[in-house]
């Protein structure tokens, strides 16, 4: 049996009946273990041509292969901006017909009360939050709050921002210059060594060693 790729990277696998492409690809996150939506997703998306109204994907799948046979100047930029659009298209497109099968973020968003606090922690990650200034936030009683946000996010709302804290740090370390301590402090932490405990909890090694390994080689 020949090795079942081409020249051009194309997966052949010759054992007679009807032909069948496979279009294969993927995605580094590098902030991924504490991203909330990505938490919220499970294992498998399936996303079936025509599942909603305007949802498709059949173009933007033979723009992509037409880029990638071509292998033209530009076409890697282009595949890997058409990529991100069908990632988010596959999200979209794999809940549109079930409300109550979408990620836990997604149904918390949808949510008045819920869909708010969400939009205040991404907005204000450094304020003192409590359950109870954000029950208040949106005129709910604090233990009424913390149920309807576990049962739609799937965690509480302290374990939320506690990932979302970690999502900007890991963001704020990878592209700025700002300090251990000024990322700490713009992610609501007291103390720079709060944030690394939690930091080195979620990643596996702590904020000064991700900085270092997330920084471009210079030659």
């Amino acid at each position: 049996m020949r090795f079942p790729l081409d020249p051009k990277k194309t997966f052949v696998w010759e054992n007679g009946g009807a032909g069948t492409t496979m279009l294969c690809g993927g995605f580094r996150l590098e902030e991924g273990k504490a991203n909330p939506l990505l938490a919220s997703l499970p294992p498998v998306l399936v996303a079936r041509d025509g599942i909603a109204a305007g949802v498709s994907l059949r173009s933007i799948f033979q723009l992509v292969d037409a880029e990638m046979a071509a292998a033209a100047a530009g076409s890697e930029a282009l595949v890997s901006r058409m990529s991100d659009v069908i990632f988010l298209q596959v999200v979209r497109s794999s809940f549109a017909a079930d409300c109550e099968q979408s990620p836990g973020l997604v149904r918390g968003l949808r949510d008045p009360a819920i869909g708010k606090s969400l939009v205040a922690m991404h907005s204000r990650p450094d304020y003192a939050w409590t359950v109870e200034v954000m029950a208040e936030e949106v005129a709910m009683s604090r233990s009424a709050f913390a149920s309807r946000f576990v049962e739609l996010v799937g965690e509480t709302p302290m374990g939320y921002l506690s990932r979302w804290r970690l999502n900007r740090a890991a963001l704020w370390l990878r592209s700025g210059d700002s300090t251990l301590a000024q990322v700490a402090t713009r992610v609501g932490y007291q103390s720079e060594a709060a944030m690394s405990r939690a930091f080195k909890r979620c990643f596996g090694l702590s904020p000064g060693a991700y900085r270092r390994q997330s920084m471009p080689v210079r030659v």
